[in-house]
């Protein structure tokens, strides 16, 4: 408890006997000067106040005051392990230590790898056209106006094989002595795979009509050799009687 007593003030500091009395005091018929007494009664309030100024009160302490430390929590002190309040945070944590739920999962190496390597809807978009140029390639690979005969030689840019399907051959009308015309236009389709098939007799017939009126349908033969880069014809490719002269070749496409 705090103390309740007021302090016997005393400020008049006076002067320290000498040893002497320090050590035998006075005797009955001697008179003490009064600065001796306002010495010994000024420290005597200086003792005293140092005292209860640095005695510590017996009150618990609390939150809010300062006082002694309870066995309570002296027993609670004791229970706290040397260093417990050294804490150093760790530099890194564990993955366990993390809880995951449905909107926040981990994702591991190989999973992020195979979304890095997804196609992008443009890559996507890029692939398909490719896809779609390739399959519906209808390039022109050669043009003229040949029957063709015997040593007439055609070499089309690209090759059977490397085309999607095959060879599109454009035929029209002619004129002997004129030359082609823009009409009468027919197309006769040569698969891809037409000289692996028959090696060495990649020969074909084309019936290629020339001539239709509401009384009339006439039509001629062409005789063509293939290989896979080349196209070969005869010479009664050019025949008046079979009418084959009527008809040229004008175009071949990729298909």
């Amino acid at each position: 408890m705090p103390f309740t007593k007021a302090l016997p003030e005393w400020n008049e500091p006076g002067s320290v006997p000498p040893q002497e009395f320090k050590d035998n005091g006075w005797g009955a018929d001697q008179h003490p000067p009064a600065d001796w007494f306002n010495w010994f009664f000024n420290t005597t309030f200086k003792a005293l106040q140092e005292l209860q100024l640095n005695a510590a009160d017996k009150t618990a302490a609390t939150t809010a005051l300062a006082g002694l430390m309870s066995a309570t929590d002296k027993l609670k002190l004791n229970g706290v392990a040397t260093g417990a309040n050294n804490y150093v945070h760790p530099a890194t944590h564990p993955p366990s230590i993390i809880a995951q739920d449905s909107s926040n999962l981990f994702t591991t190496a190989i999973e992020k790898s195979n979304w890095n390597s997804k196609e992008t809807p443009t890559g996507a978009q890029a692939k398909a056209t490719a896809v779609r140029n390739e399959l519906f390639d209808q390039s022109l690979l050669w043009s003229g106006g040949v029957y063709p005969m015997a040593a007439d030689t055609i070499t089309p840019s690209k090759k059977l094989s490397e085309c999607p399907n095959g060879w599109i051959l454009v035929w029209s009308d002619y004129d002997v002595g004129s030359g082609s015309n823009d009409y009468q236009f027919v197309f006769t389709f040569v698969p891809k795979t037409f000289p692996t098939l028959f090696p060495g007799k990649a020969n074909a017939y084309f019936q290629i009509p020339n001539y239709i009126s509401e009384t009339k349908n006439e039509t001629t033969i062409k005789e063509l050799n293939f290989t896979d880069s080349t196209i070969k014809g005869v010479d009664l490719n050019k025949n008046s009687t079979s009418q084959s002269d009527d008809v040229v070749l004008r175009r071949v496409l990729a298909f």
